[in-house]
């Protein structure tokens, strides 16, 4: 359930008119219990990118062990999901399924595995990269507890896109994302960046309390960390468990947001009220790729 659209300007209303392919694919993720962050997450775009074939597969279960404040992705209790197998096999059935040329998988963090789930991004990159389609793969990971080795273990794997959001400004994460660290999660993409193997994207959500200055500056510090792409988008309550929402951010402000962050070079930049980080993830794949990465 989104947030009631009284008080909220017109554009930021969300219009979901599902298509034909939009049905077909909701019909069979839920008919095989295929876990996506669209759903999960409440995310505006996924009518969109169902009718475009693009979707987030979320991995490591549809449990998280951290309380962000933003997000509307289940916090675990007792349950303890284990069967990653099974989200190897809903990947390459959907992908067969489907054709798909751009596969993109995340997870919520799962601080109670060794690795962090790192080594199950490994092997399914892997059989992604060995499959007759030959996919491009991006992966949005967690900060896997600072753990580099386990970062090492998913950069080894060659992933085509490496994301990790930084989600806000250093002075909110106490607030928006509680167990997270803002140090340690530029130091992902630093790593990321210096590997020189894959395109490294991060990205932000506005409305939280930040002002344009202190966005400003967090998107200088992600170019400074070697970050490719940097995707911007306002922050919409999913549920009334979440935050609220502090301010909606005009699409003039997010123009200038664009234009200020291919200033500061990066090779995409997009920032729009919907856009999330997965948001025309091919696109921007390629825009990097022909800006000469």
């Amino acid at each position: 359930m989104m947030e009631s659209g009284k008080n909220k300007p017109e554009w930021v209303k969300v219009r979901y008119k599902p298509s034909k392919e939009t049905l077909e694919i909701e019909k069979f993720l839920l008919d095989r219990h295929i876990n996506t962050v669209c759903s999960s997450a409440v995310c505006p775009n996924r009518g969109e990118c169902f009718h475009k074939q693009a979707m987030t597969f979320l991995i490591l279960g549809p449990y998280c062990t951290r309380n962000c404040q933003f997000c509307s992705v289940e916090k675990s209790g007792s349950e303890k999901y284990m069967d990653f197998a099974k989200d190897e096999e809903n990947i390459l059935s959907t992908l067969e399924r489907f054709n798909l040329r751009y596969v993109t998988i995340t997870s919520p963090t799962r601080d109670d595995l060794p690795d962090g789930g790192a080594s199950i991004y490994a092997l399914i990159i892997s059989k992604l990269k060995e499959h007759p389609l030959l996919p491009l793969v991006e992966v949005l990971i967690p900060d896997f507890g600072g753990d580099f080795d386990a970062l090492d273990m998913v950069l080894e794997a060659k992933p085509d896109v490496i994301a990790h959001n930084l989600e806000t400004i250093p002075r909110l994460y106490y607030r928006v994302r509680k167990g997270a660290d803002w140090i340690r999660s530029l130091e992902i993409l630093k790593r990321s960046s210096a590997k020189n193997r894959s395109v490294v994207k991060t990205a932000f959500i506005v409305g939280l309390g930040e002002t344009m200055d202190e966005i400003l500056d967090a998107m200088i510090a992600a170019r400074q960390a070697g970050t490719d792409i940097v995707v911007i988008g306002q922050y919409l309550r999913p549920t009334s468990s979440q935050m609220p929402v502090e301010r909606y951010v005009t699409p003039d402000e997010f123009k200038m947001l664009e234009e200020e962050g291919i200033r500061m070079g990066f090779k995409v930049a997009l920032a729009n009220t919907f856009y999330r980080s997965s948001y025309r993830a091919e696109e921007a794949y390629h825009t990097t790729l022909d800006s000469g990465m």
